[in-house]
């Protein structure tokens, strides 16, 4: 779950529109914490993903699959425009991990002085 979590950490913070610069899950509140893991819990908890998670594989890439499932699961959560449907290389397994992840809801996040809220 580390790598999954960084991804998505790395994800939230990158495609908020608020500068995020300098910041990383240390200044996350407990509740931003929870939060995040929360999501990351109930994608890691569903049948399809519990079965298939060694599966997803992104081919060659600076970061880890799990990273990548971290980054996709926080665009897709958002609504960003991007996410597990967009990578060619998952084919149809993409567009089932976008449901899924969109059925868990938005994680959206705030800056006030260097902590990150949601």
């Amino acid at each position: 779950m580390d790598d999954i979590k960084l991804g998505f950490v790395s994800a939230l913070l990158w495609s908020s529109r608020v500068d995020f610069d300098g910041l990383n899950y240390r200044n996350f509140t407990e509740s931003a914490r929870e939060k995040v893991e929360g999501v990351i819990g109930a994608f890691l908890a569903n049948d399809y993903v519990r079965r298939n998670i060694d599966n997803i594989k992104y081919g060659d890439h600076e970061f880890s699959d799990y990273e990548l499932i971290g980054h996709d699961l926080a665009l897709s959560v958002n609504g960003h425009g991007s996410g597990f449907f967009a990578r060619s290389e998952l084919g149809g397994m993409g567009d089932r991990l976008q449901r899924i992840a969109e059925s868990i809801g938005e994680v959206n996040i705030y800056r006030l002085g260097d902590s990150v809220y949601v």
